[in-house]
């Protein structure tokens, strides 16, 4: 959906967190190597980190915190 980035766990096909992001089209992201955090680009070169809690669902946000630059 639009305003939405999803992860995914590939070995067990189910969403391991989801943020949204609003309006914004996200460009490119990247998630960290540790899991616990994942960066956007915008068309306009908006960069956005949300740091990921452990263990966070498809509910909501996931509990995502946002760092915007």
């Amino acid at each position: 959906s639009t305003g939405t980035i999803q992860v995914w766990d590939t070995e067990t096909l189910t969403e391991v967190s989801r943020v949204e992001h609003g309006n914004s089209y996200v460009q490119a992201v990247a998630l960290s190597t540790s899991g616990d955090s994942l960066a956007g680009v915008s068309r306009r070169g908006k960069l956005t980190v949300w740091l990921l809690p452990e263990g966070a669902t498809a509910d909501g946000d996931g509990g995502a915190t946002s760092l915007e630059k």
